[in-house]
């Protein structure tokens, strides 16, 4: 009897060591498993960040191109202008030679009219 006693109470004591391993074990599991889901959402956090920062550094590029074609094309336009206000400058001196040049003969001829 006394033998009987030593091995159900050696057996309860086997069996609460193991319940107790298997809570130990399903703590650890517990933290491990928070431990991970906080390392995934901390990764999830950093790749959004970072893809954000991604996403703004090609906004300012796009901006600064944009920004470039638009200076290119005012300086275009300029250019343009400048050099339809040459052409109009060129041929108003064209014109003004041409009416010096008859305003001359007109005078050569009048002089020599004079002269006779």
């Amino acid at each position: 009897e006394a033998k009987a006693k030593e091995e159900v109470d050696a057996a309860q004591k086997k069996e609460a060591a193991a319940e107790s391993a298997q809570r130990q074990q399903a703590s650890a599991s517990a933290v491990a498993f928070r431990k991970e889901a906080q390392a995934e959402a901390y990764a999830d956090d950093a790749i959004a960040k970072a893809k954000e920062e991604v996403s703004a550094v090609k906004r300012q590029e796009q901006a600064a191109e944009d920004e470039k074609h638009h200076a290119e094309r005012q300086a275009e336009e300029a250019a343009a202008k400048d050099r339809e206000e040459v052409a109009a400058a060129q041929q108003k001196e064209a014109e003004a030679e041409k009416s010096a040049k008859a305003a001359t003969e007109v005078a050569e001829g009048a002089k020599s009219l004079r002269g006779t």
